[in-house]
């Protein structure tokens, strides 16, 4: 595997990991963003050096996020996985998902405590719905500017053919 690949995909591994994620989930979704086009399980456990159980669990949590789909060769009975037309669309989105929940529970969380009677006599909670206030409206701001991102790429750069077009060549060879 070229050296400059390698480096990509151990740090996206890496990246991800610090993020809370599976750091072999990364680096198989980096692996197919250089790849592109089919790529049989077999093929990922040799390339990445990871253990078929690894790979499944990886294709089987990207699948579940929109960043992996599942097809076939014409002749041959393998599954093999490719990326989706828009997996960064798909990242995004999933992304976007866990902002507004966010956003949704501190706003519920914020409303509980504004219902609340006067006088539980609990000091630890003076100011709380003022904080939760400011972070329901960072939250407000950052899902509305995601949804505007996410828009405009759709309309434009997402719209146009990705990584569908180079997996439908491959798949007709």
């Amino acid at each position: 595997m070229d050296a400059a690949v390698e480096e990509f995909i151990e740090r996206m591994g890496m990246e991800a990991q610090c993020e809370g994620l599976a750091r072999t989930a990364a680096r198989v979704f980096a692996y197919m963003v250089v790849r592109g086009g089919p790529c049989s399980g077999d093929e990922l456990a040799e390339e990445l050096e990871i253990s078929r159980g690894g790979v499944s669990m990886s294709t089987r949590y990207l699948e579940s996020r929109g960043l992996l789909e599942r097809t076939g060769l014409p002749g041959d009975q393998k599954v093999y996985h490719q990326m989706p037309d828009d997996p960064f669309g798909n990242l995004v989105e999933t992304s976007l998902e866990r902002r507004r929940r966010i956003r949704d529970m501190t706003r519920e969380a914020r409303l509980a405590l504004e219902a609340r009677e006067g006088g539980d006599g609990d000091e630890d909670l003076e100011g709380a719905p003022e904080r939760l206030a400011r972070m329901e409206a960072f939250y407000d701001h950052v899902v509305a500017r995601m949804e505007t991102g996410l828009k405009t790429w759709k309309e434009t750069d997402g719209a146009s053919p990705g990584f569908g077009e180079h997996h439908t060549e491959r798949n007709a060879t």
